[in-house]
């Protein structure tokens, strides 16, 4: 879409909701270990695979604490990692961002 002066504006869409998830920091370890697809990554977050999954998406977690306002976080997908499981679970190494309207650092 557009906005009023012209501008095109990026818009997200769901795509898959309350997909189960662990989401884990990427330690100096794991980012030396595998510097192609982690350099840029600070969390790896492991879901069941489901086909479809790009490095296009993106990732918004909501965190529900008891008696506060939800808590959300949204990742960039860096790398879609196919796990060694039989397909039964995808690695996807992530870049966090604060804002929902999060620009990314680099072309797509």
């Amino acid at each position: 879409s557009t906005a009023d002066t012209g501008e095109v504006l990026e818009t997200w869409q769901p795509w898959a909701e309350n997909v189960r998830a662990a989401i884990e920091p990427i330690t100096g370890r794991e980012r030396w270990a595998d510097s192609q697809v982690l350099a840029t990554s600070d969390a790896l977050i492991r879901i069941r695979y489901r086909p479809g999954v790009t490095e296009r998406m993106r990732v918004r977690h909501v965190q529900e604490v008891s008696g506060s306002p939800q808590v959300v976080a949204y990742f960039a997908i860096d790398a879609v990692i196919h796990v060694q499981t039989r397909g039964r679970e995808l690695h996807l190494a992530c870049t966090r961002y604060a804002a929902e309207g999060f620009r990314r650092g680099r072309s797509t």
